[in-house]
C-alpha cells in the first residue's frame, strides 16, 4: 500500500525493503525497486542506490514483530535501519505495529514495551 501511496504521491524512485521473494516481486510489479535484506544489508543498497546521500524519505510499515535477517525478533532494527538509509534532512513516517509490552520477547527492553533508536547519521 505504501509503494502505491508513494507513486500516488509523485515519488521517483521507490525502494522497498523486505526479504520475502512474493512481497518483493509484488513492489516491483507496482514500479518500485525491491531490496531484499537477506542478501545484503538494506542501509547498503538504499546508500548505493542513492550515491550515498540517502533516501529523502522513508516509511516503517513492518507489522508484529521486526525481524532481523535470521528471523530473530529484534523490535528496533527497522527504524534504526531507516535512520540511516534516510538522510539527514528526510522525513520518516512511521505506520507499523509496535505493543506496549511483550511479556515473552528475549530482549529486555521489548518486555518492558521499549526500544533503542539510535540517531546516528551514515557519512
Amino acid at each position: 500500500m505504501e509503494t502505491i501511496s508513494a507513486g500516488i504521491k509523485g515519488a521517483n524512485k521507490i525502494m522497498v525493503v523486505d526479504d520475502h521473494p512474493d512481497r518483493l516481486k509484488l513492489a516491483e510489479d507496482l514500479g518500485a525497486i525491491p531490496i531484499d535484506f537477506s542478501k545484503a544489508p538494506a542501509v547498503d543498497q538504499v546508500l548505493e542506490l542513492t550515491a550515498g546521500v540517502g533516501a529523502d524519505s522513508g516509511c516503517e510499515c513492518v507489522g508484529y514483530q521486526c525481524c532481523d535477517k535470521h528471523g530473530h525478533e529484534q523490535n528496533n532494527i527497522t527504524m534504526n535501519e531507516l535512520v540511516q538509509a534516510v538522510k539527514f534532512t528526510g522525513s520518516i513516517g512511521v505506520v507499523g505495529v509496535y505493543v506496549a509490552r511483550d511479556p515473552k520477547a528475549e530482549d529486555p527492553l521489548a518486555k518492558k514495551g521499549t526500544w533503542n533508536l539510535t540517531l546516528a547519521i551514515s557519512g
